[in-house]
């Protein structure tokens, strides 16, 4: 059997047990759905021998068990399972496995870009506009950053273009209370949580805010990215080393703050 039907197999395997999830208990949900993530596996792992597949599908496909609800366990595990399906259905229709960036890679692409979200910022609207275009300098002073939904909108419009399956607002439930992730980059199990600093927001409220936070999420790699739009934090290099740290083993915490700059 071809690599490609093994994979095609693959699918319509997930798709039946998708389809009969809704009628299964937890258990024999929780059992049938193992077995196909070991065969799924042995299936990429055959065709790629590659360890970066085998470490992605293992991202998209984890799923958390609720002790106290086995209602959101299967909603979780529904989930995961869609997630395991596109991913595999995705690596079937890529050419080339080189076109993909690998966590590391990935991990670095994400850094730079929030590191220098100001840039865009510059560039694109307090940089002078060329006088054949017909972007104006008034339009573009018309947009400006008023909370963090504006950040996540720019933010998102800088991420997509390389990474296309990243999704907004994406809801999950840690097992203590459900979250929502603000940008989710599923392939990578990278959340980025964006926070926009208020006038009524202290520097100490912005920290304890963002200590509520951090174990209610369930990514491998999360990044805080802070737009300090009022300039509250005194110290960024030492804010920064603060909340960028390993968290617990194979959980690790990012901060990156950006500050309003005039050109």
């Amino acid at each position: 059997m071809t690599g490609n039907k093994k994979i095609n197999l693959c699918i319509q395997k997930g798709e039946q047990l998708l389809r009969d999830l809704e009628h299964q208990s937890i258990r024999d949900a929780s059992y049938l759905f193992n077995q196909w993530i070991l065969e799924t596996k042995e299936v990429l792992s055959d065709i790629f021998r590659d360890e970066e597949e085998l470490q992605v599908f293992s991202y998209r496909t984890n799923y958390m068990i609720n002790k106290f609800s086995s209602i959101q366990t299967k909603d979780s595990l529904r989930d995961s399972l869609k997630r395991g399906i596109q991913y595999i259905k995705q690596i079937n229709n890529i050419s080339s496995k080189d076109e993909r960036l690998d966590l590391n890679s990935a991990i670095i692409v994400v850094r730079r870009i929030l590191q220098n979200f100001y840039k865009h910022l510059e560039t694109m609207y307090q940089s002078p506009v060329h006088r054949s275009g017909t972007i104006t300098k008034e339009k573009l002073d018309a947009i400006y950053i008023g909370n963090e939904y504006d950040v996540q909108r720019i933010l998102y419009s800088l991420i997509r273009p390389i990474f296309p399956e990243a999704r907004l607002e994406v809801p999950d439930d840690s097992g203590y209370k459900s979250v929502r992730y603000d940008i989710s980059l599923d392939d990578y199990n990278i959340v980025i949580e964006v926070k926009c600093t208020r006038p009524t927001m202290t520097e100490r409220s912005l920290t304890e805010e963002i200590g509520s936070d951090i174990y209610h999420y369930n990514s491998e790699y999360l990044f805080f990215f802070i737009y300090d739009k009022e300039k509250i934090i005194t110290n960024v290099d030492a804010f920064m080393k603060n909340y960028s740290q390993s968290l617990r083993e194979g959980h690790y915490i990012e901060a990156i703050v950006n500050q309003p700059r005039r050109i």
